[in-house]
């Protein structure tokens, strides 16, 4: 069968929209190193805006930055290494999008504040809402029919002691640090570090971690435990120390088991 050629005046018309998973962002595709277009510049920045519809306080060295959904908080030179442009090209590109009606951005404590225009056109959410609703519905129908396994399991931690509980759940409300908000840690975690390393040590360490982070694509449950006493941060930080010293975070997860991306390397 051969397929359909439309001419230009009556081809189907582009309604609709497709799902794009934030995850794309660390498919070999995407993390190919090159300039990107415009067109892939905007739908970076649509992908990096907060879709939490609770805002976000992000420390930008001794101030806090609200970041609210459909935004997102970053300086003109961390978009410029993300896309491989110059500075001066991203304000113009950013000039561009604001005349467009496409964003509106505002220089706050050292970084750039970008608010995406329309955002819930691009990111609805009646889609989580729909799927919430889902979940409702079949949590009830789940509780019906127990499943025997389960009730075994149960059983056998009624006579089994168990560990006190922790997590994320004990540590209090966590506050994203450093310029590509990556590491989180509670106002107790932080000011241990500060005590602990002092301040400016602190907030050195912390850009290191989130940089890193930034850089591999890794996820950490638990920021503060990477932040210990034995961390390869504080090597990094260490009066005297070389900023250029790439073997060292990577080698220390690598010690521990961890798939790490070797051509990241050069990204230290």
């Amino acid at each position: 069968m051969g397929c359909k050629v439309y001419k230009m005046s009556d081809a189907p018309s582009m309604n609709g929209w497709i799902k794009l998973h934030r995850k794309f962002q660390s498919n070999f595709l995407w993390t190919e190193r090159r300039k990107f277009s415009k067109a892939e510049a905007w739908i970076d920045i649509l992908m990096e805006a907060r879709h939490d519809p609770e805002p976000a306080r992000i420390l930008m060295g001794n101030c806090l930055v609200e970041c609210y959904r459909g935004q997102c908080v970053k300086s003109l030179d961390t978009w410029a290494r993300r896309w491989g442009w110059s500075k001066a090209a991203v304000r113009r590109f950013f000039d561009l999008l604001q005349n467009a009606d496409q964003i509106r951005y505002e220089s706050v404590t050292k970084t750039t504040r970008i608010s995406v225009c329309n955002y819930d056109t691009y990111n609805d959410v009646r889609n989580a809402n729909e799927t919430q609703m889902k979940r409702t519905r079949n949590a009830p129908e789940t509780h019906l029919k127990p499943n025997k396994n389960e009730e075994n399991e149960k059983n056998e931690r009624k006579d089994t002691p168990q560990p006190p509980k922790g997590g994320d759940s004990n540590r209090g409300k966590l506050i994203a640090h450093g310029e590509f908000q990556k590491v989180k840690l509670s106002e107790a975690e932080y000011k241990k570090l500060c005590d602990k390393h002092g301040k400016e040590r602190t907030d050195a360490g912390i850009a290191e971690l989130d940089a890193w982070m930034e850089s591999t694509g890794k996820r950490r449950k638990n920021h503060y435990a990477c932040l210990s006493d034995k961390s390869w941060v504080w090597e990094k930080v260490a009066p005297g120390a070389k900023t250029a010293t790439a073997a060292k975070p990577i080698d220390h997860w690598q010690a521990k088991g961890e798939d790490v991306d070797m051509s990241m390397r050069n990204a230290f």
